[in-house]
């Protein structure tokens, strides 16, 4: 019984890893990624020849959710919008229930947020092209691991593709780019009624320092160690 009991909880747990490496893929632009490329090439935060936009995709499993770095903080920094929504687009961080706003559509290329957590509190700090003070924004925080999120008005869309619907890949992300540290989050913020064909992701493109991935794939593998121990643990208790 305890055989065929570790051999179902080894089939689930295959079963979840395949799921996720199923989603891990790179996304596909619709215009091959010309718009994205040329939004980095040109952007003097990244340089071009920084990112290869088609070969350098974190991927999907890896990039869902993330945490702070030892500083408890990051700072982020609009690279571009490419979208008829930019006027009301809005960019956050989200875990749960809970959401901060960090960037709004009135905010433009080069704005900048300092985003800490501290004391049970997010706070972002938000600052114009020119480093003057715009607004502040704070809620309670437990200091989870998070996600990215971006509101066209309508529609949000996670980072997570899960919470996304039809599980779209709303988000593309590069790690240690420009510099080590920071990474380019790039999205997609465009429905069409027959489902997403402007998929060219340079719709909103934020740079961030001082947040590093979960990986999905690293947490089912440690779900799998335990569920295993308690196996060999029940085994052992039974021949006793």
């Amino acid at each position: 019984m305890m055989s065929k009991l570790n051999n179902n909880l080894m089939a689930v747990i295959a079963a979840g890893m395949l799921t996720v490496s199923g989603a891990s893929g790179a996304v596909t632009f619709s215009d091959g990624g010309a718009g994205l490329q040329g939004l980095l090439d040109g952007n003097p935060n990244v340089g071009a020849g920084t990112v290869d936009v088609i070969n350098d995709q974190m991927g999907d499993a890896i990039d869902s959710y993330w945490n702070f770095g030892g500083t408890g903080g990051s700072i982020q920094v609009i690279l571009g919008e490419n979208s008829p929504n930019a006027g009301v687009n809005s960019f956050g961080i989200f875990s749960g229930s809970d959401s901060l706003e960090v960037f709004i559509g009135s905010d433009a290329a080069d704005y900048k947020a300092f985003v800490n957590y501290a004391g049970g509190s997010l706070t972002a700090n938000v600052f114009d092209g020119g480093g003057t003070f715009v607004r502040s924004n704070s809620i309670a925080w437990l200091g989870n691991p998070f996600g990215f999120y971006l509101n066209n008005g309508s529609d949000t869309f996670y980072s997570d593709s899960t919470l996304n619907a039809g599980g779209f890949d709303a988000m593309v992300a590069y790690q240690d780019v420009p510099m080590p540290g920071e990474s380019i989050l790039a999205f997609e913020d465009g429905i069409a009624e027959n489902g997403f064909t402007n998929t060219d992701y340079d719709d909103f493109v934020v740079m961030v320092e001082s947040v590093y991935p979960v990986s999905a794939p690293a947490t089912l593998a440690l779900l799998g160690l335990g569920l295993i121990g308690l196996g060999y643990r029940a085994r052992r208790k039974a021949a006793v």
